[in-house]
């Protein structure tokens, strides 16, 4: 072998080409100690979450009444963006001596009762129970100008789930109810509108109702109706006899007719009036009973989809009259004529129509029977930043009667 032959001298810097195969139950043993890594922190932040938001709570909510209204007031907007942890402090909040804090509470947990029909069913039904255990508990001692916030409070729970037939949505209705009963019985501290000092001009008022029937007293004698007794002609009026007077009954002896002077009756001028010729309605043929040009556009585009030929075609001559184009007269034929889903459609394609303005024709299917249509335009009219929008929406949540659809448009309107 040559010395100078290095081939077969192993190289010193070179890496080691395999790594020592670590068992299996190593590995597994790693894999189980990272989860649990994972586990621990996991709970380490839910943990600081839960205690921060707690902490934060506790420190708005102390030394609460020592502060002034304005701060009292900041604090309440804090505690509302915290959610659930709020709504007992809230309500309590409605109980303070200050009407402007109160007032400020019960239009934050308004907007919190907006908020939450976004949720699902399960979430709504335990904030909402909350809700009415809160006000329940201060119902006894809650003054009398502040039941109404209350009870608006209770009212809008039962209209979101007077429709519901599940069991705790059923429940959460009943327990609603008795609350909203209580706040309804009288002899609450605070002023009424039958109180003796004066009533603060801001604050709601609530009429006292009677919560026990009214005595019943004993009637004297003298307020008894008189005892039956005989009475006898007198030459005016009748008069009672007394108790111990003797009365004889006799015949009449003999008739004696009464002649009564029949009074000159002064003469009348006789007038001969003349009826004047009557004149008989002619009356035309028609399909309608009243001419079609007394409705309005909204019922004369329902009579686009009539099962009759000619009265389809006389609607539409009463719209072109009125100034509707061939597009808009298409429209209003599908408008009239399709189901649901169509209709619902069609409302997004008249939202993003450019060439037509959108607004008439959503304020005619605002008024559609179906819900999920009205639901459906309300949505859409909520994004029109603008009066007319806002004027009509206050209109239907006046109208509206589906609690569905009140809703809605309810919170449509805050969000404006």
């Amino acid at each position: 072998m040559n010395s100078a032959d290095f081939s077969n001298v192993p190289n010193p810097f070179a890496m080691v080409g395999q790594a020592p195969v670590r068992p299996r139950r190593t590995a597994l043993w790693s894999s189980l100690k990272f989860l649990v890594l994972v586990a621990v922190c996991f709970a380490i932040v839910l943990a600081i979450s839960f205690g921060s938001k707690r902490f934060l709570l506790h420190r708005l909510l102390s030394d609460f009444d020592s502060v002034g209204a304005l701060e009292q007031q900041s604090r309440l907007v804090q505690l509302a963006e915290m959610g659930t942890p709020a709504i007992v402090p809230l309500v309590e909040a409605m109980t303070n001596e200050n009407i402007e804090v109160a007032r400020s509470a019960f239009e934050l947990l308004h907007g919190l009762q907006n908020d939450w029909t976004v949720l699902d069913v399960a979430t709504q039904q335990t904030r909402h129970r909350e809700l009415v255990a809160a006000v329940e508990s201060i119902a006894p001692r809650i003054s009398d100008d502040r039941t109404g916030w209350a009870a608006s409070l209770l009212q809008q729970t039962i209209s979101d789930f007077v429709t519901r037939e599940d069991s705790p949505s059923r429940d959460l209705y009943a327990s609603a109810n008795e609350t909203l009963e209580m706040l309804t019985l009288s002899g609450r501290p605070g002023p009424s509108v039958l109180a003796d000092k004066p009533l603060d001009p801001m604050s709601p008022q609530r009429l006292q109702v009677r919560s026990r029937p009214l005595p019943v007293q004993t009637i004297e004698e003298e307020t008894n109706p008189p005892s039956a007794s005989i009475y006898k002609s007198a030459s005016m009026r009748l008069q009672p006899l007394p108790p111990d007077a003797e009365v004889e009954l006799r015949d009449i002896d003999e008739y004696v007719p009464v002649v009564v002077e029949k009074p000159v009756a002064p003469r009348e001028t006789v007038y001969h009036v003349q009826p004047a010729q009557s004149i008989a309605p002619v009356v035309e043929d028609t399909i309608v009973s009243t001419p079609m040009e007394a409705y309005d556009d909204v019922s004369v585009i329902h009579w686009l989809a009539s099962d009759q030929n000619k009265l389809r075609e006389q609607a539409r001559l009463e719209l072109m009259s009125r100034g509707y184009t061939e597009r808009e007269l298409s429209l209003a034929t599908r408008i009239s004529a399709a189901d649901v889903p169509t209709r619902m459609q069609l409302v997004d394609m008249i939202a993003a129509e450019p060439s037509i303005d959108p607004r008439p024709w959503l304020f005619m299917m605002s008024r559609d029977t179906s819900r999920d249509v009205r639901l459906r335009v309300v949505a859409v009219i909520a994004t029109m930043n603008d009066a007319a929008a806002k004027s009509h929406l206050q209109k239907l949540m006046i109208e509206e009667t589906d609690p569905h659809v009140a809703t809605r448009i309810r919170k449509a309107l805050e969000l404006r």
